[in-house]
């Protein structure tokens, strides 16, 4: 069975088509059309897409919505969706549906272990599930973007500095005494959250992932998973979850 998962996030839109475990097809937008979600889904010869599960953080498009309500065998993540994992949140209400996601993939992939998901989007987001299945939250930070445009935006003479790698720690410029600033400083708070939490269990396995997880995955001290799009596999997981209780 073919199953599409949407993640539509702050800055972007992402979009999975998976045969059981296995992507086969996907792609990213500014906003999902329906006329693009059915170009896309043509590209797909001789699979015809049966269900489908949507995580959004803002307004979907009603015509979209409205297809994939009737067109599939559709889940949205929301308070009446089951997962493979328990949710020890103090406000579930407030949770977001790609932190559920990106725990329950993190989860699953740790062999059933304590897990946490660092998602390096518009926010940092640190999601942690204990070695008993249960997410008992995390962390949200500003990301690597909002940081930059923040130093702009607070100060009188600090330019806006487009993210990119530096090689040297010590900035020797305005742009990359930023540049390092930021950077370095996110590395050292990811490190600092690994840190905090294999306090609680050693056995702590990390997933890292997100549209900036390039400018850390091998800069961390810790050793961690790279893995591109833990929201999309975590979609699929619960997808899949669902279609077998």
């Amino acid at each position: 069975m073919v199953n599409i998962a949407i993640d539509i996030g702050n800055s972007l839109t992402k979009v999975g088509y998976y045969e059981e475990d296995q992507l086969l097809h996907f792609f990213k937008v500014k906003k999902l059309t329906l006329a693009r979600l059915k170009e896309e889904t043509n590209k797909l010869t001789g699979k015809l897409p049966q269900a489908a599960i949507l995580s959004n953080v803002k307004e979907c498009d009603t015509e979209l919505y409205s297809f994939l309500k009737h067109s599939f065998k559709f889940y949205e993540v929301g308070h009446n969706t089951k997962y493979p994992i328990k949710i020890g949140y103090l406000s579930p209400h407030t949770l977001g549906n790609d932190r559920i996601a990106a725990a329950t993939a993190a989860y699953l992939k740790s062999g059933s272990g304590s897990a946490l998901s660092i998602n390096c989007g518009s926010c940092i987001i640190y999601d942690w599930v204990n070695k008993n299945g249960i997410y008992q939250g995390g962390a949200i930070s500003p990301g690597l973007k909002m940081r930059l445009k923040a130093l702009h935006n607070f100060s009188a003479k600090l330019p806006l500095i487009p993210p990119r790698n530096i090689n040297s720690f010590i900035g020797n410029t305005t742009e990359t005494s930023i540049l390092s600033g930021v950077l370095n400083g996110i590395i050292f708070e990811i490190d600092g959250f690994i840190n905090q939490y294999r306090t609680m269990d050693s056995s702590l396995s990390t997933f890292l992932s997100g549209g900036d997880m390039s400018y850390f995955e091998g800069k961390l001290k810790n050793s961690i998973f790279a893995i591109p799009n833990i929201v999309l596999e975590g979609l699929n997981k619960i997808l899949l979850f669902n279609e077998r209780i």
